[in-house]
């Protein structure tokens, strides 16, 4: 991962709905990572769960591998917490 302490700020909780926050290196031009957790019904059968990120700055093209490697650790989280939930059910 990234050799320096990324600083991050929580953006939005809202309970049972959405969760946000962004991480940033020192400014968020340089570079920053806004992460979004979002809940929505799905149509009576359960709960819809999105997963996005967003990174921008100057150095997202100097981070391309390091962005890869957490998409794919994202997706890892994302089919490990759909394997629970559906378990939990």
């Amino acid at each position: 991962m990234l050799p320096c302490a990324m600083i991050h700020q929580l953006l939005k909780n809202e309970e049972e709905r959405e969760f946000r926050w962004v991480g940033k290196i020192f400014y968020s031009w340089l570079f920053q990572g806004e992460h979004i957790f979002q809940l929505e019904p799905d149509g009576g059968k359960g709960t819809r769960f999105i997963h996005r990120e967003a990174f921008q700055g100057c150095l997202v093209c100097l981070l391309g591998g390091v962005i890869r490697q957490a998409e794919a650790e994202f997706g890892k989280f994302n089919a490990k917490l759909k394997q629970m939930s559906e378990q939990a059910t």
